[in-house]
């Protein structure tokens, strides 16, 4: 996971204040999170965070006449979100994943298990209910080693004759890796593989060539 800055910069997006008063209480416990910002609609969100520039959002699931939790995930890109949901809802944590959440966690959830959830997402990481990981296990077929190191040479910034020289293979070989990381990710093309690697926590940013 890539290293975090501290405080983390929260933006907090839920329609009901009183909600919105204790995810702050909570998070205002720990010395390395600050909440800069609260909104009750994705307009709100979206303003928000072209304010403050969070460093993660959390985000209601459902947001009532204020919009869904969903198409905040979307609209604030590329601001991390974590969706809160007082429901293990299948339906709509795979709707919240496919939008871009970075993660999935109760309402419920002791201040401590949030607060792991907010650092770990902020890392890099995908904090999501245990509930529900087997569906995002099924969502996204994992990627074989080689495939991981081939994404990480993509992230690197090599190229695919590059990429194979790297790693002992023949260019082809190369291809058909990347030909099963776009289906896996269901992405189009290297750059979108390699910014939803990143997004999963898949590979790391290096710079120098993985030096």
């Amino acid at each position: 996971m890539s290293p975090i800055r501290v405080p983390i910069r929260v933006l907090i997006v839920d329609d009901h204040p009183v909600v919105r008063e204790g995810l702050r209480a909570v998070l205002s416990r720990f010395a390395d999170c600050e909440v800069v910002a609260e909104a009750g609609t994705v307009e709100e969100a979206v303003a928000a965070a072209a304010e403050h520039h969070p460093d993660l959002a959390l985000v209601d699931l459902r947001l009532g006449g204020g919009g869904d939790g969903v198409a905040a995930v979307a609209r604030l890109r590329p601001t991390p979100c974590v969706i809160l949901s007082a429901f293990r809802d299948e339906a709509g944590f795979l709707d919240a994943m496919a939008a871009g959440a970075r993660g999935y966690v109760l309402k419920g959830s002791s201040p401590e298990d949030l607060h792991k959830a907010v650092l770990d997402a902020a890392a890099g990481g995908m904090p999501v209910d245990p509930a529900l990981a087997p569906l995002l296990l099924r969502r996204d077929p994992t990627l074989s080693p080689r495939e991981r190191e081939v994404l990480q040479q993509l992230a690197d910034g090599l190229a695919n004759k590059e990429v194979a020289d790297r790693l002992g293979l023949a260019e082809s070989t190369v291809k058909t890796h990347l030909e099963s990381i776009y289906r896996k990710l269901e992405v189009i093309d290297r750059t979108a593989a390699v910014t939803e690697g990143l997004r999963r926590g898949l590979v790391r940013l290096r710079g120098n060539g993985g030096a």
